[in-house]
């Protein structure tokens, strides 16, 4: 996705949700292989 987009993802990830604790994330960047179109994360 768009740069912005997924630093931001990354900056809700690294935080969590309220009352949590993240102790480590791992980020691999990967070169996009327009594999998919869409990706969404529902719950």
């Amino acid at each position: 996705g768009p740069s912005d987009v997924v630093d931001r993802f990354i900056k809700q990830v690294r935080q969590g949700p309220p009352g949590s604790r993240v102790d480590h994330v791992e980020i691999t960047p990967l070169s996009p292989k327009g594999t998919y179109r869409r990706f969404s994360i529902e719950f």
